[in-house]
């Protein structure tokens, strides 16, 4: 399964949202992307991959010299989101009551039908970040059907790259039906069967080239008496 192209259709998401809010543009990108999926042979391996939107963590925030704010690790909260699906197979924020130390009990964190496949996004509010793991949810879904990896996962706005690469296919292929072309022709030259005149000619030619022997003379002796 391609977790790229799920990321990408996520980040898409996290780009769209961001532009909209006029806070989140105030205060700047910040958050972190995760998919987990489910081994299909090894039922108890996840592979996962992650990815930052802007930065991954706020600092300490002071006022004078007091600690307003401990500052937020959305990497550390994202994965916090990650553990709870996994666990209880639940989306994250649907049930506070069966939260664990270090899982978090805020939303973000999707899982799919199948419980094989986890997105979660931490860096705006509950509400944002469900819709975009629901957004990587969508994708994984969309692959798994299809059986084509896409670079987002059939999101026309992302598939140029692959429109260059079938022309570089079609190129390849006339290559390839040029080199043929040649072949064959080299084929039909050598197949075809010599002439009489041309064998003539060869002939006259080699006996040319063949040089005539030497006569060899007998040389008598005389026997003197």
């Amino acid at each position: 399964m391609n977790r790229n192209a799920i990321l990408n259709a996520m980040e898409k998401v996290a780009v769209e949202i961001f532009e909209d809010n006029i806070d989140y543009q105030r205060t700047g990108k910040r958050g972190m992307l995760i998919v987990e999926i489910r081994d299909a042979k090894k039922s108890e391996q996840w592979d996962s991959s992650c990815r930052s939107f802007g930065t991954v963590f706020r600092d300490y925030q002071y006022e004078d010299e007091l600690v307003i704010s401990n500052g937020t690790n959305f990497d550390a909260l994202a994965h916090g989101k990650v553990a709870f699906s996994r666990r209880t197979g639940l989306n994250s924020g649907t049930n506070y009551y069966q939260v664990l130390g270090y899982e978090s009990f805020w939303k973000g964190g999707v899982i799919s039908d199948d419980n094989n496949c986890i997105c979660a996004f931490a860096g705006f509010s509950g509400i944002d970040d469900s819709e975009i793991a629901e957004a990587g949810i969508k994708c994984y879904e969309s692959l798994k059907r299809t059986g084509i990896s896409l670079k987002t996962g059939g999101d026309p706005d992302y598939e140029e790259d692959g429109a260059v690469d079938d022309d570089a296919g079609e190129t390849g292929e006339e290559d390839a039906d040029n080199d043929e072309d040649a072949d064959s022709e080299d084929l039909q030259d050598s197949a075809e069967p010599e002439k009489p005149e041309d064998k003539n000619k060869s002939v006259k030619a080699a006996k040319k080239e063949i040089p005539a022997p030497r006569k060899t003379v007998k040389r008598r002796t005389i026997k003197r008496r």
